[in-house]
């Protein structure tokens, strides 16, 4: 099932139902969902620093409660680009923060949208 919550209680109530909740930010100009969505979900403050610190090598760090991955992403087009794409992963939650939307993921969406794992 594919939706789109209005705001960050939204997202946070579709967490904790025993399946595996896929939230994907795109773009990083809004602060406050950030906030929200890392108290909410018990987010280590030094990683949420980091998803909107643009230029991070990419990384993984391993907190007690979840996983924290920063990865660059490469843009088509003429000249090499990479976006950044920060990821947050839990037994039961991957959360995604993206620079830009349409990326490499679209692929896995699309898959995970019509039931193909």
């Amino acid at each position: 099932m594919s939706t789109t919550p209005a705001d960050a209680a939204a997202c946070l109530a579709l967490v904790g139902d025993g399946a595996v909740t896929w939230i994907d930010v795109q773009g990083l100009a809004d602060l406050s969902l950030l906030k929200a969505l890392g108290e909410g979900l018990g987010l280590h403050p030094l990683a949420l620093e980091d998803v909107v610190s643009l230029g991070q090598r990419p990384k993984v760090e391993d907190y007690d409660t979840h996983l924290f991955v920063i990865a660059r992403m490469p843009e088509p087009g003429e000249t090499i680009n990479t976006d950044q794409t920060s990821l947050f992963l839990r037994r039961d939650l991957v959360l995604t923060f993206q620079e830009h939307y349409g990326d490499c993921l679209d692929g896995v969406r699309e898959r995970l949208r019509k039931g193909r794992g």
